[in-house]
């Protein structure tokens, strides 16, 4: 996902700047992650971000596209072998559970690709954009006009929303809504594909407002990281993700209070001793080379 983090980057910086909800959230989130994952080169995806690249494709596509049986067997074939078996055999649970959460609905979903939505949001300079997995305006049970926009997730929720999921919803109602200009209902639906469970909720206009200034906040903190080149390390749950894992300071005392989790010390590089030349009366000399997180 690190060719986001770059994009994100660079169009921050530039006179017209484009940036997605993922983009914006991920350098908010923690900007020394989003430093370390700017200057990686690109790597191959991990499970997890395979069975969440077929999610979409089965999104945009539908199951029984060749599309998508062509992304999956790629997709598949570039993980480490003892790794295959597990994610096909979840990709093939969420395939299921996607035709069975679509044959229930009591309103036949016409199919429709995915569309991405921009909106330039003047006051920051920046363009917003959305693609939600499907948007449409529908007919309710009311017989009134509402507009749509569903959202799928390939993983499970307990008893409600995640926050992250509905702030993402609410950013995709907010964008959908300026692009069309639409100013009617705007409902909002979550669906969890592994759990087979769907929340929906109504977006409110009346907090647009403040909604867009928080955006706002977020694009001025982040352009403020990148032209200062300071990406302070916001600990939390994705650290265990995070490629600065094993040296992150904050990192590791978080996980320890937080979680309990202990992990092993930071390793000791030993100081290298200079020896001093052959047939010369001086004194040696040592130095310890050390290594910080920044040099990283």
């Amino acid at each position: 996902m690190n060719h986001q983090i770059k994009l994100a980057r660079r169009l921050l910086l530039s006179n017209v700047a484009t940036i997605s909800f993922s983009q914006l959230s991920k350098l908010d989130r923690c900007p020394e992650e989003f430093q370390a994952l700017a200057s990686q080169e690109q790597q191959k995806n991990t499970p997890d971000e395979v069975v969440g690249n077929v999610t979409h494709a089965i999104a945009e596509h539908g199951k029984k596209s060749r599309v998508v049986e062509r992304l999956i067997e790629r997709e598949i074939a570039q993980l480490p072998v003892e790794q295959r078996q597990e994610a096909k055999a979840e990709i093939e649970q969420i395939v299921k559970n996607a035709e069975e959460m679509k044959q229930s609905e009591a309103t036949p979903r016409k199919h429709k690709s995915e569309v991405t939505y921009r909106w330039h949001f003047a006051a920051a300079n920046c363009t917003l954009f959305a693609r939600p997995d499907w948007a449409d305006i529908v007919t309710d049970e009311n017989g009134e006009e509402v507009l749509e926009i569903l959202d799928y997730k390939k993983g499970e929720a307990p008893s409600y929303a995640k926050r992250k999921d509905k702030d993402q919803a609410f950013f995709f109602g907010l964008v959908v809504g300026k692009a069309l200009g639409w100013e009617g209902p705007i409902r909002l639906k979550i669906r969890y594909w592994k759990s087979k469970s769907e929340f929906a909720f109504f977006f409110s206009h009346a907090r647009s407002g403040a909604q867009l200034r928080e955006i706002q906040v977020k694009i001025e903190r982040a352009r403020s990281y990148i032209a200062a080149k300071a990406f302070p390390a916001k600990p939390g749950f994705w650290c265990d993700r995070c490629p600065l894992f094993d040296i992150c300071e904050k990192g590791i005392r978080y996980t320890e209070v937080v979680s309990g989790r202990v992990r092993a010390p930071l390793p000791v590089i030993p100081p290298v001793v200079a020896q001093a030349p052959a047939k010369q009366n001086c004194d040696s000399s040592a130095g310890l080379v050390e290594r910080s997180a920044s040099s990283v």
